[in-house]
């Protein structure tokens, strides 16, 4: 059997993942916007999402 839920993550986890995708797409000479977002209305919620300016999962803006 499959588990379609989707995984939570921690701030912490988050800010270390969206860190590296910058840094990743910077190194191929894109600049991103990644930034973490609490997931859900509750602001006791414990998950957070990552998320960036990127359409379909590509830069938007190539560096010159």
């Amino acid at each position: 059997m499959t588990n379609n839920q989707p995984r939570s993550i921690t701030k912490k986890a988050a800010q270390a993942m969206a860190l590296d995708i910058q840094a990743y797409w910077l190194q191929r000479g894109h600049m991103i916007h990644v930034w973490v977002e609490r997931l859900g209305g509750n602001s006791l919620a414990r998950d957070f999402a990552v998320r960036s300016n990127m359409s379909n999962g590509l830069p938007t803006k190539e560096i010159n």
